[in-house]
């Protein structure tokens, strides 16, 4: 179970564990990263080297991988920064009513689902399935996927739980989780994807 956390000094260390902060810059989301490994390492924040590519997740050099993996991304005012032991991917989507969806690049499963809701509902829905897309494509580690080639669905038993049908997944199981935050009456959807658990 994904550890959710709002400030580095609540977390007791156990992973996976995701920070999810507001208004974060891209060098600020970075300082989080590396924070997040010193101190799941027990180690000087000097002494932490993470290298960042694009479209790659970041990597953890020094003092070594010590197995674990690392992912982060942002999303207007939200980010959201993670650490766990096995492969992780995280994702943050705002709700956005007057958005338009993208039904050309979901899976027929996933625009079934959200045709079954309206209005804000749809708009809520829909951020927390991309989100949950994209962090799930990030802790595959293989670079880009076609969105529609996999099916996210929701759990009816545990609402931040989803479902990924992939007929091209090759890890035994995956475990997914949601959280919702708001600020100024926005709210996000931000989502977290580990690969080899069970949920």
């Amino acid at each position: 179970m994904v550890q959710w956390l709002e400030a580095l000094s609540d977390w007791s260390r156990a992973l996976p564990a995701a920070l999810v902060v507001r208004g974060a810059s891209h060098a600020r989301r970075r300082a989080l990263l590396k924070a997040l490994a010193a101190q799941a390492l027990g180690v000087e924040l000097g002494s932490i080297i993470i290298e960042h590519r694009a479209q790659a997740a970041p990597e953890l050099i020094q003092p070594g991988s010590e197995g674990l993996f690392l992912s982060s991304a942002s999303r207007g005012d939200w980010a959201v920064v993670a650490i766990a032991r096995a492969p992780i991917g995280v994702d943050v989507e705002e709700v956005d009513s007057a958005g338009e969806i993208p039904w050309n690049v979901l899976h027929p499963a996933e625009v079934d689902l959200l045709r079954s809701h309206k209005g804000e509902a749809r708009a809520r829905a829909f951020a927390r399935l991309w989100s949950v897309k994209e962090a799930y494509v990030k802790a595959l580690r293989a670079g880009l996927r076609e969105a529609e080639s996999f099916a996210v669905g929701f759990s009816d038993s545990n609402a931040e739980a989803a479902l990924i049908s992939d007929p091209f997944a090759t890890a035994q199981s995956v475990y997914t989780s949601t959280v919702w935050r708001t600020a100024q009456g926005r709210y996000a959807a931000v989502s977290a994807v580990v690969q080899g658990a069970s949920s």
